[in-house]
């Protein structure tokens, strides 16, 4: 699918959800890849300049970023319907900071620190066990009560819904994890990695089977029908899950991966 597709499919999606903000969770995550590699690759061919901070790296202004009217360049998009794409944007930038790609503080006007090409080439999508640097487990705050856990004095998650398919098949113990919320910074829970654990052991499938066939984590589930739908889980423990109140803010840094790797989101 091409960039300027997956934008309006993205648009699609949230209006027909009646949200008036893209955010990633109106995107595959095919599509996610896709667009934060796009988005990568754009930087990195932007002028800028040395990065004060980071030998190799370079430092591209707001204004030079660009990366709205990259996303929909030919779209024939008004100012305010452009505003709706912001949350995304911001979500993907999140995401390559997750993964040690870019830096970019928090604020519109603020500069974006780029990696040189060569950490993450857009075309290394197919994750196996040679290149595997982490997994990122996914959280939406609308759809599993991350606020009501934390409220709860919750601070490990064992289990996590993941999709079928050829990533989750690889998981293994061992595997480091990094526990990414999704959303915007005006939630309770601002968006972020806010959590670091490992695989305990393969995932394995829980087939819901209403209330008495209740989970642990079925407490904080909000979106029932997402509940009823999740029957693979990734086994695992996240430790480090912080409350943004008590710590100060989330906690947000670079993934570990080997050298020329990319860490690939688990679809939960």
């Amino acid at each position: 699918m091409s960039l300027p597709d997956i934008i309006r499919s993205a648009r699609l999606k949230a209006e027909h959800a009646g949200s008036r903000r893209v955010t990633l969770e109106h995107l595959t995550p095919e599509q996610v890849e896709e667009l934060a590699a796009a988005t990568l690759e754009w930087l990195r061919g932007r002028p800028g300049k040395p990065s004060a901070d980071h030998q190799g790296w370079i430092q591209v202004s707001a204004s030079q970023a660009a990366v709205l009217s990259m996303w929909v360049a030919d779209q024939n998009l008004s100012d305010g319907e452009q505003k709706t794409l912001r949350p995304l944007r911001q979500q993907v930038y999140d995401l390559l900071h997750a993964r040690g790609l870019i830096e970019k503080p928090p604020g519109q006007g603020s500069s974006v620190q780029v990696t040189p090409g060569g950490l993450w080439q857009a075309n290394a999508r197919t994750v196996t066990r040679e290149n595997l640097g982490a997994w990122m487990i996914k959280c939406n705050p609308k759809v599993w009560d991350l606020q009501g856990f934390l409220d709860d004095d919750g601070d490990l998650i064992e289990d996590w819904a993941v999709q079928g398919n050829y990533r989750s098949g690889l998981m293994a113990p061992g595997d480091l994890i990094f526990f990414w919320v999704t959303g915007t910074d005006r939630q309770s829970v601002p968006p972020g990695v806010w959590g670091v654990g490992h695989v305990v052991a393969p995932c394995d499938w829980d087939v819901y089977q209403g209330d008495e066939g209740k989970s642990a984590a079925d407490g904080y589930w909000l979106d029932r029908k997402r509940r009823t739908a999740s029957e693979l889980f990734c086994v695992r423990r996240h430790s480090a899950v912080r409350r943004a109140s008590a710590e100060g803010g989330h906690r947000r840094g670079p993934a570990l991966r080997k050298p020329g790797s990319a860490e690939k989101p688990a679809d939960g």
